[in-house]
């Protein structure tokens, strides 16, 4: 390649060493072929950063074609990792009198002054011609940066070292999650970060893991401040007195899901046995759906706490189960003491003992919570002891779903005011009678769940039934339609009218400038909202790939009217392709084959099903049990007529 002379072939052939006396004529070189690259520009310098950072051509694209372009990125790219092939960058180098990594010492080399003062100029160009709604972004995000910074905020982690500040996250990009969740819509921040900021990529693997990180240059960090400092102009903060107000409210009205959800934020993400109980306990069996449940307005939204209160909630959560707990305990302590058992407290447990009968070991959790029966049965250690889980709340009938076939020691009960619900799978005649006689003794109306086989079948929602569509997915409404590309368009239009939208197709939409034209848009009034819609139709023969999926981010972005559903129909995507879209808040539709004419009826049906399961999956549980008990009661008078 042109760009490529001498001193790079003399670089890579220098680089094997293992001694030090060359050091010096390699350190020499290797800030000749950096210099070189500093010369060219300052995407040459943000690409440095990032492959320095991470040593992948991914990382440096992904850089910079936010900031400077497709073209620009990939020329950039393949320039320094051509340059540096063959180079081990983690080779031992002496410098003075240590021994430093060279890829070490490379990244403090270009940090010098003379470099980031052409970054600085560049970096003040740029954030003088972002727009009024991108410096909202921006703004949130920034302050969630300064809110998180170097405390243990769940699933984000926000670091400053040398290198300047590094926003990092394990195995999923939240950084733009929580982010998104404070704006209302979904959006992929990192872009504008290096779009504005110049900002650089430094993701990596591990055989087990993916790392997320975003690195901010700390010579741009005063822009930080800036930005957040401005945050109250956007979002609307709580102070400590709301939070606890709040907090409290939920308490008072028994919402203690929404409790269980705030308080173990913190594990949500990575104690899958955490969800898995609380989607049994609700009934809800969708992860997002379930989190999404216990939205509260300035603290908790989209599964993830406001980090800009993230310290207030988790001192007033902590307090109110402190006092939530108390209140739990004395009312079963004074129950047993009255009963004649004598009883000694430590935390969340309470032994219960009375001479000639079983002692009781109880643990207790003023809201779901699935580790309170293990905390029960290691206590348990006496022989002949029973040990008891009190959980605060009632669950649904699924529940019985989760302790089918558990090896359960403690008995679990689930209590609310005067009531005891009883898992009938975990109560013991001989070791557990004595335990209720002292509840109902004591005023406690006490059942049992019921049994496994009858009343989890009979709890658990039919599957949602195939509905035929005659009425818009007949074949011959799209006989004669060409090209092919309307046929999909037609059939996307035509269910979102039949669930009540006002749909266009081929839709002209005012943006940013200028105009953009949408496949299909629809709209639908909802209270005082108007529910919009955007639908991005592939009818190709082809995979979509995640350049299309990047395309169609960015066409939303500039739109002016923001839709609140954002979806793509396509035959197929890349894996790439469909990590990206999900990640950037589509939701996704796959066919599995190209619509035509032939087989309109049945990719129609497919649409039809999708957009339904969306939305009686984020319909509330009334709603979803009478709309299947209005589709059984007409598949019944359709089977009459016949």
């Amino acid at each position: 390649m042109q760009y490529l002379n001498n001193p790079y072939a003399l670089l890579i052939g220098c680089l094997n060493l293992s001694g030090s006396s060359e050091t010096p004529l390699i350190i020499d070189r290797v800030r000749g072929i950096i210099d070189g690259f500093i010369s060219k520009g300052v995407a040459y310098v943000v690409g440095l950063y990032s492959y320095l950072c991470s040593l992948e051509t991914y990382s440096i694209i992904s850089t910079l074609e936010p900031a400077f372009g497709r073209p620009v990125a990939e020329k950039v790219s393949s320039e320094i990792t051509e340059a540096f092939k063959g180079i081990n960058l983690y080779t031992t180098v002496k410098i003075g009198d240590s021994n430093v990594d060279l890829i070490d010492y490379l990244r403090k080399y270009i940090l010098n002054e003379h470099v980031y003062q052409g970054l600085l100029e560049e970096i003040g160009k740029r954030f003088n011609s972002m727009s009024n709604d991108e410096k909202r972004v921006l703004s949130i995000a920034s302050a969630i940066i300064n809110a998180v910074k170097d405390k243990d905020y769940p699933a984000l982690y926000v670091r400053k070292d040398e290198y300047g500040l590094s926003v990092d996250s394990t195995d999923h990009e939240y950084f733009s999650d929580v982010v998104s969740s404070l704006l209302g819509f979904e959006i992929n921040v990192r872009p504008l970060f290096y779009k504005y900021l110049l900002g650089f990529n430094c993701d990596w693997e591990s055989r087990r893991h993916t790392y997320y990180s975003l690195r901010i240059y700390p010579f741009a960090e005063p822009y930080i401040e800036r930005l957040a400092s401005e945050v109250r102009n956007y979002v609307k903060i709580p102070d400590k007195s709301e939070v606890e107000g709040k907090l409290n409210e939920l308490y008072r009205n028994g919402d203690f899901l929404k409790l269980s959800l705030i308080f173990h934020v913190s594990a949500l993400y990575d104690n899958w046995w955490l969800l898995k109980f609380l989607m049994h306990f609700s009934g809800i069996s969708d992860e997002r759906v379930l989190c999404n449940s216990a939205v509260i307005e300035g603290i908790y939204i989209n599964c993830f706490v406001n980090p800009l209160v993230y310290d207030y909630v988790k001192d007033a959560i902590k307090a109110l189960r402190d006092k939530a707990l108390g209140e739990l305990m004395g009312t079963f302590r004074g129950i047993f003491e009255k009963a004649g058992y004598n009883s000694l407290c430590v935390n969340n447990c309470c032994a219960f003992t009375k001479d000639s009968v079983r002692p009781v070991y109880t643990c207790f959790s003023p809201w779901p919570d699935p580790s309170v029966g293990s905390e029960a049965s290691s206590r348990c250690t006496v022989p002949g002891c029973a040990s008891v889980a009190v959980v605060q709340g009632m669950p649904s009938q699924l529940i019985l779903k989760y302790f089918e076939g558990r090896d359960e020691r403690a008995l679990w009960l689930f209590t609310h005011k005067n009531r005891v619900v009883v898992i009938p799978t975990t109560y013991k005649e001989g070791n557990h009678r004595e335990i209720i006689d002292v509840l109902r003794s004591g005023g406690f109306s006490v059942e049992f769940l019921g049994s496994v086989t009858k009343e989890v079948t009979a709890a658990q929602q039919p599957p949602i039934q195939s509905v035929e569509r005659q009425s818009i997915c007949k074949t011959s409404a799209f006989v004669g339609v060409r090209p092919t590309r309307d046929v999909l368009e037609g059939i996307v239009a035509q269910v979102l009218k039949d669930l009540g939208f006002n749909v266009q197709t081929n839709a002209k939409l005012r943006a940013k400038g200028g105009e953009i034209e949408v496949d299909v848009w629809a709209e639908k009034r909802v209270g005082d909202l108007v529910f919009r819609i955007y639908v991005s139709c592939k009818n190709w023969d082809r995979d979509v790939d995640r350049q299309v999926v990047d395309q169609e981010f960015g066409r939303v972005l500039q739109l002016d009217n923001m839709p609140h559903l954002r979806v793509l129909v396509v035959k197929s995507l890349t894996d790439p392709a469909r990590k990206a879209a999900l990640d950037d808040g589509f939701f996704v539709i796959e066919l599995g084959e190209k619509a035509s004419t032939e087989n309109a009826e049945e990719i129609c049906n497919i649409v039809y099903k999708r957009f339904r399961e969306l939305f009686l999956g984020i319909a509330p549980d009334k709603v979803r049990n009478i709309i299947n008990r209005l589709e059984a009661v007409m598949k019944d008078l359709e089977e009459l007529t016949k």
